[in-house]
């Protein structure tokens, strides 16, 4: 799970790009063996990815910030 939220920048611009229609339309036979892979992804609206990537972006300065608090000042 959390190197499928490492691409969610990607996803979305898969979203953007319509790469799901060109897979699915595409002519290529690899084309629905890889949205059959890939499941439901790329199928949200791309604010909710965004949403996604900025709460763990958050999660992960906040853990760094409280670290870093936290720790004890030797010199």
């Amino acid at each position: 799970m959390a190197a499928r939220r490492a691409f969610l920048g990607i996803e979305a611009l898969g979203h953007d790009l319509g790469v799901r229609h060109l897979l699915a339309q595409g002519g290529s036979p690899l084309g629905p063996p890889l949205l059959q892979a890939y499941g439901n992804a790329g199928t949200q609206a791309t604010g909710v990815y965004w949403l996604y990537l900025a709460a763990f972006a958050v999660v992960f300065f906040a853990g760094a910030w409280l670290t870093l608090v936290r720790r004890p000042r030797r010199l």
